[in-house]
């Protein structure tokens, strides 16, 4: 948007004492195509002749990327200091952990149905939401045509839901644990809808690729040790329960409302969520235990 004819006509009627621009996608789409260009948004950006200009990136992983592409060209990216990620209302989100995980536990995630969503790799995908596995029931929410064509069939033990069946607060209350591969090839920018499982009370399982952004505040493995992971943290339902507590928590703090106004008050350089004490180590021996050699 800020690289439009349309923006920039639009401009010339604001007068901005202190402007904040916040740059919540990544450069490139999921088929690796240009979608803008980062040396162009600084130069547009800087073009504006206000006095106090903020380019924030809405994670860890957007920052990264432009820190990366403006050092191809030897530019430097003039970015804030602080991160700017999207806010959420915590109220619509119940916090409801399961008091018990018993098989069969019930994983999935909701998204739209698009190849950068899903895993490519039959092996992969199959790893992280099975088709064979008696202990575990697959619920999608967002339909899984992308699954389909793939495999030739999703499989029949799968629940696909479209959207606009349930609301996706209504949906995250009939899961366990929420499990969230995309493509590899996807630049994904935040995770709203990590967030919104944590809310919920659900453990997160990710690739690691997002842990510069979620921290504590999730388990990250690969494909083939989403099992050996889920299996860990249902045996100890009461460790599991505190430290959901404790996420929550920081997930309200960090990434809700009254972030907001924080925000607006208080330049300071994003931290990584972090969890010290009983639960940091509980999630620490969980994601030891998925990996140790069986």
């Amino acid at each position: 948007m800020m690289l439009t004819n349309n923006f920039r006509r639009l401009t010339k009627r604001i007068s901005a004492e202190h402007a904040i621009f916040v740059v919540n996608n990544s450069a490139y789409g999921e088929n690796g195509k240009t979608v803008f260009s980062w040396s162009e948004l600084h130069k547009r950006i800087a073009s504006l002749g206000w006095p106090s200009v903020e380019l924030c990136p809405t994670g860890p992983i957007i920052r990264e990327e432009a820190e990366r592409e403006m050092s191809k060209s030897k530019e430097v990216a003039e970015l804030s200091v602080r991160d700017w990620s999207p806010v959420i209302e915590a109220s619509k989100f119940k916090f409801r952990p399961r008091n018990n995980m018993v098989p069969p536990i019930v994983i999935g995630r909701h998204a739209r149905d698009h190849p950068g969503k899903w895993l490519v790799d039959r092996s992969d995908l199959l790893a992280v939401y099975p088709e064979d596995d008696p202990d575990i029931q697959v619920d999608i929410l967002g339909g899984a045509e992308t699954v389909d064509n793939a495999l030739g069939g999703v499989p029949s033990c799968w629940t696909v839901r479209p959207f606009g069946v349930d609301s996706v607060q209504t949906y995250l209350e009939h899961l366990d644990v929420f499990v969230n591969f995309p493509s590899p090839a996807l630049h994904e920018a935040f995770g709203r809808t990590v967030v919104e499982a944590i809310l919920s009370g659900l453990p997160v399982i990710l690739p690691p690729r997002f842990e510069a952004t979620f921290g504590d505040l999730a388990f990250y493995c690969a494909p083939n040790e989403v099992r050996g992971l889920i299996s860990a943290i249902s045996e100890d339902d009461t460790s599991r329960l505190a430290y959901l507590e404790e996420v929550r928590t920081i997930a309200e703090n960090l990434y809700c409302t009254p972030n907001l106004l924080s925000r607006l008050d208080n330049r300071v350089a994003p931290q990584k969520p972090t969890l010290d004490g009983d639960a940091g180590r509980w999630r620490q021996a969980m994601i030891q235990a998925s990996t140790a050699p069986s």
